[in-house]
């Protein structure tokens, strides 16, 4: 077999595991297909390049991209709104040093994407997609659901309940956070947080710190989501129904 057809092969056969076990992270493909990890790299990348996979910013897993491999809807949109946030939440975290998590209601209320992966918090990985925040102690469910708001500079902010831990791994070190709603033609569709890690602030101070830049980053989100048509179809007819 020739340098080209091998190639070929070895990206099928990736797709082929994507299509039954997704996400899935390098190391796992380059284990389970047993090939040269710098081989499923090169391929990995130039099928990103071709928006045929999408690679997650929380924890580097990738997901099949493109229609032309029979993905259901649903993923589709919950993989359109992570591709077009993407850029938005390294932004974010570039200006703010602090990472954050974007849900969506597609089906249900869950995280779609987060850049906790641009930070060393690397025991969160494999927790963070697809997580559903829980209600009425999450920042991101209570921006969502309306409850506790709050006001900085006449931004409405939502904050986390103090003392409490929604999710399954352990988090010893001080932690806080904010979230504002995604908004999409004026319904709200989502939300957006900012969190604080190993530094003992209350929401307020976060506000004071970020809310600007964190509001901002919700209306850009919710620009990005109207130009990707899928998303923004899917939207339009929840509202309609």
């Amino acid at each position: 077999m020739d340098y080209a057809n091998r190639s070929v092969h070895r990206a099928i056969q990736i797709i082929e595991l994507l299509k039954i076990n997704s996400p899935l992270s390098l190391e796992e493909i380059h284990i389970i297909l047993d090939l040269p990890k710098a081989t499923v790299f090169r391929l990995l990348t130039q099928m990103v390049s071709e928006q045929w996979l999408y690679r997650y910013l929380a924890d580097g897993r990738y997901s099949i991209l493109s229609p032309i491999f029979s993905i259901d809807k649903i993923t589709l949109i919950k993989l359109e709104v992570s591709n077009a946030s993407n850029k938005i939440l390294k932004s974010l975290f570039q200006k703010t040093a602090e990472p954050s998590d974007l849900a969506v209601n597609i089906e249900e209320f869950s995280i779609v994407e987060s850049s906790f992966g641009e930070t060393n918090y690397r025991m969160a990985s494999k927790e963070v997609i697809g997580v559903i925040p829980e209600a009425k102690h999450s920042s991101l469910s209570k921006a969502y659901m309306d409850i506790g708001r709050q006001e900085f500079r006449n931004i409405a902010y939502y904050p986390r309940t103090s003392q409490h831990w929604e999710h399954r791994f352990n988090w010893k070190s001080p932690y806080n956070a904010i979230a504002v709603p995604v908004r999409f033609e004026g319904s709200t569709i989502g939300a957006l947080n900012i969190a604080v890690i190993d530094e003992e602030v209350t929401p307020r101070l976060i506000a004071e710190r970020y809310l600007e830049t964190l509001d901002q980053a919700s209306r850009d989100i919710a620009a990005a989501l109207a130009k990707a048509p899928r998303t923004a179809a899917f939207f339009r007819n929840q509202d309609r129904a």
